[in-house]
């Protein structure tokens, strides 16, 4: 993963205005906001298994 942030939301936003008003799935932009360092590089299946353990663990 990336420890610099991309180029910051307004300037992201004005770039790929074309891209979301195509209304393409596939091309949309998914913003990480100030925490994208911590993003985790693993498989989905893991990841949602990760976040369910987390998420019980913290509910108690």
């Amino acid at each position: 993963m990336e420890a610099v942030a991309p180029v910051s939301f307004p300037a992201l936003n004005s770039a790929t205005k074309e891209l979301r008003a195509s209304g393409d799935p596939d091309v949309m932009s998914l913003w990480a906001g100030t925490e994208h360092h911590r993003a985790r590089a693993l498989p989905v299946a893991e990841l949602m298994a990760t976040l369910a353990t987390e998420l019980s663990a913290a509910q108690g």
